[in-house]
């Protein structure tokens, strides 16, 4: 019982650490998550999206991409953690230059939300993801796109 009210504080922790862009903190946090701990299917998959994240962000994409595909977002028992997942599986398949994952993932937050994507517009993010995102929030028609005006001489 306290082992899996622990997990969740450092699951929190680390995601707080993650939306700063302080991933070394946030890896530290989510190697002591025991997943296999948690009965709960929602609170497992939440923190399987933690640590995929943070995972994926110090170097380990792999065994995010693995953890992640074990869950799927689409169903309807994941419904409130669908943007919590697919933001850790934008950062998997981003680290493992899947783009097409990536691009999938990141669409299917768009349709949750287009603020969802102003995570990727910070600093500190995998540039494939902020290039991604900039686009899809300019086709989504939330901000303007920029327009280059050549004057001559």
């Amino acid at each position: 019982m306290l082992g899996t009210v622990a997990d969740e504080t450092r699951a929190q922790r680390a995601m707080i650490h993650l939306t700063m862009g302080d991933v070394g903190p946030a890896r530290q946090l989510v190697d002591n998550i025991d997943l296999a701990r948690n009965r709960d299917a929602k609170t497992r998959a939440m923190l399987t999206a933690v640590c995929a994240e943070a995972w994926a962000r110090t170097g380990n994409a792999k065994k995010a991409v693995d953890t992640l595909t074990l869950i799927d977002p689409e169903d309807a028992e994941y419904e409130k953690l669908r943007p919590q997942l697919y933001r850790a599986l934008a950062y998997a398949y981003a680290h493992s230059n899947d783009l097409k994952g990536m691009r999938r993932a990141m669409k299917k937050l768009l349709s949750v939300d287009v603020r969802l994507m102003g995570g990727f517009l910070m600093k500190r993010t995998h540039p494939l993801l902020q290039k991604e995102a900039k686009k899809l929030v300019e086709q989504s028609g939330a901000i303007p796109r920029k327009m280059v005006v050549q004057r001559r001489v």
